[in-house]
């Protein structure tokens, strides 16, 4: 956000004029998902931190086994659904051996190109 600001003065009265200039920046990664263990039934964070202007909407993706077929992350019925933290990570409540696999962060603000990167959770017992 750029600001000028100028005063103008004629007879005595003066105007402050303010322009402001609004950026337009596409979404890039502060913070890249990385290959993670998890703790079985412990919490667990997966990083994804991005910026861009405005603000880049975040989606995360989860595919079992190989990564060949991407599923939103939608709640199991006994459990409760992974967050969205405000950093853009995702927390899991509870990793489960159901949690293994590969997670996508994608995200996007309609500047520029989209953009997504993937990590794989292994889950290791207590």
């Amino acid at each position: 956000l750029l600001a000028w600001e100028e005063l103008h003065g004629t007879g005595g009265v003066f105007v402050a004029v303010t322009i402001f200039s609004l950026q337009l920046v596409p979404p890039r990664f502060v913070v890249q998902p990385n290959n993670q263990d998890g703790i079985y039934g412990k919490a667990g964070v997966l990083n994804c931190s991005v910026d861009g202007y405005p603000p880049p909407k975040v989606m995360w993706k989860h595919a079992k086994g190989r990564g060949e077929t991407w599923y939103s992350l939608s709640p199991p019925r006994k459990r409760q659904p992974p967050a969205i933290l405000p950093n853009s990570s995702l927390l899991i409540r509870h990793v489960l051996e159901e949690d293994i696999g590969y997670y996508l962060c994608q995200a996007s603000n309609g500047v520029g190109t989209d953009i997504s990167k993937s990590m794989f959770l292994t889950v290791k017992s207590k």
